[in-house]
Order: C-alpha cells, then sequence, then structure tokens
C-alpha cells in the first residue's frame, strides 16, 4: 500500500495519534510510549510552545522542500501533539503527574522538520528547549535536547515515534534533570 492511500488508524491504548493530510489521503503519526527513562518525581506539564519560522503552520513540519510534492499538515499543532508523547512517556516512566510538590515543565519546540532525500527517504530533525522550575517557582534547569532520524519512506510512523522518544528522553535520562527532581519534588 502506498504511503498516499494509507488511512488513519484509531490510536490504542497506549498509542497517541495525529492525522497528517497529503492531497485527499490521510497518514497516521503515531507515538509508541517506549522510553527506558525512570523518574521518581512529582511533575507537572505545563504547555509547550514553538518557535515558527515565516510561513510554517502551527499544525505543519518545517521542510526543506515539499514532501511527496505536497505539505503535511497534523489535525493538531504539533507543539502538542509532542506535549502529550511527553505526558505519555513520563508516566511511563514512573512520574507522578498528580501531586501539590510538583516541579513543573515547560518546552519551546525550536524545530520540528521533515526534509525531504528523495523519493525514498525522508529524515526528522528536530530541537527542544526544556525548563524545569521547583515546586516553589524557583528556576530548576534548563536543558536544550536535538535529535536526527532518517528513515525510508515505508517507515514513516515507526521513525517518528522513535525520533520523540529521542528528544524526551533527552530530558527524562539526563543525569542533571534526575537529581534536580529527586531532590526538589520526589515521589513518595
Amino acid at each position: 500500500m502506498s504511503l498516499a492511500k494509507m488511512s488513519c488508524i484509531v490510536a490504542s491504548v497506549l498509542s497517541l495519534s495525529a492525522c497528517a493530510t497529503l492531497g485527499d489521503a490521510t497518514v497516521t503519526m503515531n507515538h509508541s510510549v517506549s522510553s527506558l527513562a525512570e523518574v521518581s518525581a512529582v511533575l507537572t506539564v505545563n504547555q509547550f510552545d514553538r518557535t515558527l519560522p515565516d510561513g510554517v503552520e502551527a499544525n505543519q513540519f518545517e521542510t526543506t522542500g515539499y514532501t511527496f510534492g505536497k505539505q503535511i499538515l497534523l489535525t493538531e499543532n504539533l507543539q502538542d501533539h509532542f506535549r502529550l508523547a511527553f505526558v505519555q512517556e513520563a508516566r511511563r516512566a514512573g512520574a507522578s503527574l498528580r501531586g501539590e510538590a510538583s516541579c513543573s515543565i515547560d518546552a519551546t519546540v525550536d524545530k520540528m522538520a521533515l526534509n525531504y532525500e528523495g523519493s525514498r527517504k525522508l529524515t526528522f530533525d528536530g530541537t527542544v528547549t526544556y525548563h524545569v522550575n521547583g515546586p516553589d517557582g524557583s528556576k530548576g534547569l534548563s536543558k536544550t535536547v536535538s535529535a536526527l532520524e532518517t528513515t525510508p519512506t515505508s517507515n514513516v510512523e515507526g521513525v517518528f515515534a522513535k525520533f520523540n522518544t529521542k528528544l524526551i528522553d533527552g530530558l527524562l535520562m539526563d543525569e542533571g534533570f534526575d537529581k534536580f527532581v529527586r531532590t526538589s519534588c520526589p515521589s513518595t
């Protein structure tokens, strides 16, 4: 089945999906939870923002040229899709997302690109800056994470999920993040 003829698939309980439109075809971009991080903390995940270059919509990847001759538009803003993926990964890692003595996490998606590398290859390229604050609002740490994943056009879904997980694990598996949350907002 060609990529242009794929149809939207309903997300399973452990999967997050955003549908992308290619002309009159629809492609599902799933996020399957796969982080190996372990987080022992109480967290609040705030709204994620996105730095948009001129001419790029919030539900669109930045691209180098058009992919398959079309722009890929998701049914939701990319930063919202990424935030929900972050929440799922944090839960799987063991973080409690309910509690009063929580550290807060804000993020800015600085770059979320899908680059066309020829008729059979695509590259996801992204950068996210995280800000983690203590329960009292005190500044904790800032960390910028970048990821790059190349895929054949036949495996876009799986590599998009792997790409998102790399951007998320860059924070969740960071030694400075672990030390800060364990001392500032440990789970009980």
